[in-house]
């Protein structure tokens, strides 16, 4: 899954079912992109802390789903890539 993020759009959550890969894309590049990196977490560097609430909020409203995105989190949390709010670590690309 992947969060895009054109410009000043809000971002929007794509490729939901995709639980193997997380990342944010922006366009045209990383410093259009400010307002809705902060939007849906805390930037850091090339990557953003994503609020576990807004993927949940923005994601297919189905316990099936929410259920896969758990078990994405927790191999997340395994790797270090949770922080201790909660927010699951995400890199940035440019499109």
């Amino acid at each position: 899954m992947f969060i895009n993020i054109k410009g000043s759009s809000p971002a929007a959550l794509e490729d939901a079912e995709n639980f193997q890969a997380f990342k944010i894309v922006c366009s045209p590049d990383k410093d259009a992109c400010t307002e809705g990196l902060t939007s849906i977490g805390t930037p850091d560097g090339d990557h953003v802390w994503v609020n576990r609430d807004w993927l949940v909020q923005n994601g297919p409203q189905d316990e099936p789903w929410r259920a896969q995105l758990a078990k994405m989190i927790t191999f997340a949390d395994g790797a270090g890539w949770v922080n201790e709010a909660g927010q699951i670590r995400a890199h940035i690309e440019t499109a």
